[in-house]
């Protein structure tokens, strides 16, 4: 029994058909006429995953709708997002046609091959698997290569879209916009009122202490992490500023640690003269609000900047002048080594009158020795030492100052922030007026700040880090501290520009990946699939170019006469299952001729 497949041409055609026309021209041309789908998809998919990875992600894109008057660029993010989606339904109407078209090239070149069961070209026709056995060991790898690209095309089409979804995250930033800014007034520090009160009055440089003190919060500043050095200015009440602005033209205070070294015997290195300015002695070197001393209170982690003079009021400019009496300090940069004393360890009912090698605190401590200040009480007739305060001294160059930033973030309501360079090299003059006042009340604003606990910072292992971000932080407080204390008449213009919220598109390369590697496998599998359909028929194969005209050209009548049931709703018996098709040789009868195939019902266990 035959079933007829159909005619290349016409024998009452004399002239040369069309079909042979074409295969006139070249195998290569013929190979890439007959699978342009699959071409399209092949150079198209790795296009859409350039374009996405290096020409989208890191954009920054609108957000919100698109109104009449918005400039063309950048895009919103839900245009960009309808474009993706675009080039996915795009690629997917070229990969689904190549899909149909594959599977019934699969159904030709099986039935030109080995044959095919019913159950088996019902499966490739909706895109499921050949059967590998039941055959001759000569059809053995024609099989396997197309179980291999009929599963690899599966995945293809299913998995592309959640995995392109999943890699696809929206981030929001905020960047300068040029067309929105204002201008506002900074106040500048110089002589006042309450910079006469400041030299005046002890209990005026105590509250500014504690102004200082309370203001001195770290947040999330990278100080005490010995990365980043960040300085931050304090914004009047009376602005309000958006979040996220950006401000040109800031002062800013400046205070950089170049170098760190810590003392290995400061007992001999050091003067009695600067040593006493730890156990005070009544001398008050390190005090500016009160005659108590300030490295003898005992709280871990207090820090103080040695001197071995005591604060003394700035002099008196107009005598007989009821205000702005004292002259106010004149602009200068201050740049010089100066000891550093931290308060890392104090030891009760002390073994002996020496300091430990580590500390309880700060862990493990430089190779060097602590300078011990020892507490005695009086007990019966003889002084008894009770406990001894353990000081790291280290030797540290100082820059301090204050710089203008063309660039500084506003990072909440009234504070903006300047990224220092890592070699704190500006490139420009960091003179100011308050740096000889601020470095005389260091002392006590740390003292307060270690009592406070305000820093949020880690001590455990990080002494040198913990120094450093202690006096950059007080520096910083007490900066902005004096600034808007000492306002004088004069002020400084700043330009303010105000945020544009926008949002990127960042590619997630957990889930890129995977996308990448099944569209590989969409363009492995369809190469592979192009070398069978040539290796093996390729005349045949050629001729499906549309999947609906590959079903409408095969007479299935014969197969109609043998399996009664399909002209039921009913299922082909177990029998009719186990029956082989095959294309019939050309020339052969049952209304076929020249250039016509036949399909043939073979009996059960046929090839």
């Amino acid at each position: 029994m035959s079933i007829t497949h159909m005619a290349h041409h016409s024998r009452a055609d004399p002239g040369p058909a069309p079909e042979e026309t074409f295969r006139r021209r070249g195998r290569l041309f013929r190979v890439i006429f007959h699978n342009a789908y699959f071409w399209l998809f092949f150079f198209l998919y790795p296009a859409f995953a350039y374009v996405l990875f290096f020409q989208v992600q890191d954009r920054p894109f609108r957000v919100g709708s698109r109104s009449a008057v918005t400039p063309a660029f950048p895009l919103y993010q839900t245009e960009v997002s309808a474009l993706i989606s675009l080039a996915e339904v795009i690629i997917a109407g070229v990969y689904t046609p190549w899909c149909a078209i594959a599977a019934w090239r699969m159904i030709y070149l099986l039935l030109a091959t080995r044959g095919a069961r019913l159950p088996e070209l019902s499966r490739l026709a909706h895109g499921g698997l050949p059967r590998l056995g039941g055959f001759g060991r000569q059809y053995r790898r024609l099989s396997y290569l197309l179980v291999v690209t009929t599963a690899a095309s599966f995945f293809v089409k299913h998995l592309p879209k959640p995995l392109l979804a999943a890699s696809i995250a929206w981030t929001p930033i905020a960047v300068q916009s040029q067309n929105s800014s204002t201008t506002i007034s900074l106040p500048v520090a110089g002589e006042s009122i309450e910079w006469d009160k400041f030299n005046i009055f002890e209990e005026e440089r105590e509250k500014l202490v504690v102004k200082s003190a309370g203001t001195a919060f770290a947040g999330p500043s990278p100080m005490f992490e010995g990365t980043t050095a960040v300085m931050r200015r304090f914004l009047p009440a009376t602005e309000h500023i958006l979040v996220n602005s950006t401000i040109t033209r800031l002062s800013v205070p400046f205070f950089m640690v170049d170098k760190l070294e810590w003392v290995s015997d400061p007992g001999e290195s050091l003067s009695s003269t600067l040593l006493s300015a730890i156990t005070d002695d009544g001398k008050g070197f390190l005090n500016i609000s009160s005659a108590a001393g300030v490295m003898t209170k005992t709280v871990i982690g207090n820090t103080g900047i040695l001197k071995t003079t005591p604060w003394t009021p700035s002099s008196i400019k107009f005598v007989s002048k009821p205000l702005n009496r004292y002259a106010f300090p004149e602009s200068k940069a201050f740049e010089d080594e100066r000891f550093i004393a931290v308060l890392v360890e104090r030891v009760e009912n002390p073994k002996d009158d020496k300091c430990p090698k580590t500390s309880r605190y700060f862990g493990d401590l430089p190779a060097v020795d602590l300078y011990p200040m020892h507490w005695y009480m009086r007990i019966g007739e003889k002084d008894e030492l009770y406990a001894i305060n353990c000081y790291a001294i280290a030797k540290a160059s100082i820059r301090a100052g204050s710089f203008r930033c063309s660039n500084c973030s506003v990072v909440s309501s009234r504070t903006a922030e300047a990224i220092l360079p890592s070699d704190g090299v500006l490139g420009q003059d960091i003179s100011d007026p308050l740096v000889l006042p601020i470095l005389d009340t260091l002392p006590e604003v740390m003292l307060n700040i270690a009592i406070m606990n305000g820093t949020g910072a880690r001590f455990w292992n990080n002494l040198d880090a913990y120094t450093r971000g202690m006096m950059r932080l007080s520096y910083q407080a007490t900066w902005n501290a004096m600034t808007d204390t000492f306002q004088g008449e004069a002020s400084v213009s700043s330009e303010v520009f105000a945020p544009e919220y926008l949002i990127t598109l960042r590619i997630d390369m957990r889930w890129f990946l995977p996308w990448v590697f099944v569209i590989g496998v969409g363009i492995f599998s369809g190469l592979v699939f192009v070398f069978v359909s040539v290796l093996y028929r390729h005349d045949v194969v050629s001729e499906v170019r549309d999947p609906v005209f590959a079903a409408l050209v095969l007479d299935l009548g014969q197969v109609y006469r043998r399996l009664r049931t399909l002209y039921t709703s009913g299922k082909p018996g177990e029998e009719e299952e186990k029956i082989t098709f095959k294309f019939a040789d050309e020339g052969t009868d049952g209304g076929g001729g020249v250039g016509v195939r036949r399909l043939v019902v073979g009996d059960e266990g046929g090839r």
